[in-house]
């Protein structure tokens, strides 16, 4: 189990510069080390579901946009099928 916690801090200590409100501590004696890149691990790990939950809302937030943007897509639609009627109907009354 070791093992995998100290393969697990190797893919972490990589993406370290970009979380700026994680600071990894020091400790000397190996039980204390343990804890501390535990924090720091779930100092990230709470960070990184911030992060996530920030897009969430964003991306929920924009679905409402999408509805009323596919609602005037369908709109315009519609009038320009109007106005292509009305087209054909003027060029069929003029003969061209």
């Amino acid at each position: 189990m070791l093992k995998i916690i100290v393969w697990g801090l190797a893919l972490v200590i990589v993406p370290q510069q970009a979380f700026a409100f994680c600071s990894r501590g020091f400790a000397l004696d190996p039980n204390d080390a343990l804890n501390v890149e535990l924090r720091y691990l779930f100092c990230l790990h709470n960070e990184q579901n911030d992060a996530l939950n920030k897009h969430a809302e964003i991306i929920n937030s924009q679905g409402s946009l999408i509805q009323r943007l596919d609602s005037k897509i369908d709109e315009l639609e519609l009038k320009l099928d109007l106005l292509a009627r009305e087209l054909v109907t003027l060029r069929t009354q003029t003969g061209n």
